[in-house]
């Protein structure tokens, strides 16, 4: 599994990167064979006038062929990245759960 991160209009610092790393490798651990890549998209929006602006779009493909996405916008991106991980989790797992009983 390998995970992209790309940033717009913030700064990508090495504290980001490795809590995103992190968070993402922890959420999909156990989905990993089924998991190809992990596209994320990190974004201020506002730029400096603070406010909830803080986008993440997180793009997982599935071995199959199967992507899924999921964004959320917040005004802390740690807590943002967080977030958007147990809701990947979530979404995976069941995917994958979905797969596994068709077969």
């Amino acid at each position: 599994m390998q995970i992209t991160i790309t940033s717009r209009n913030t700064e990508l610092t090495p504290a980001i990167r490795d809590h995103v790393n992190d968070r993402l490798t922890a959420a999909l651990d156990q989905h990993v064979s089924h998991v190809s890549d992990v596209d994320v998209l990190l974004e201020d929006i506002n730029g400096p006038r603070g406010g909830e602006d803080q986008f993440c779009r997180v793009t997982v493909q599935l071995n199959g062929g199967q992507t899924l996405h999921h964004e959320r916008t917040d005004s802390d991106l740690y807590v943002n990245i967080s977030l958007i991980a147990d809701k990947v989790k979530q979404r995976v797992g069941r995917e994958v759960g979905k797969i596994k009983q068709s077969r």
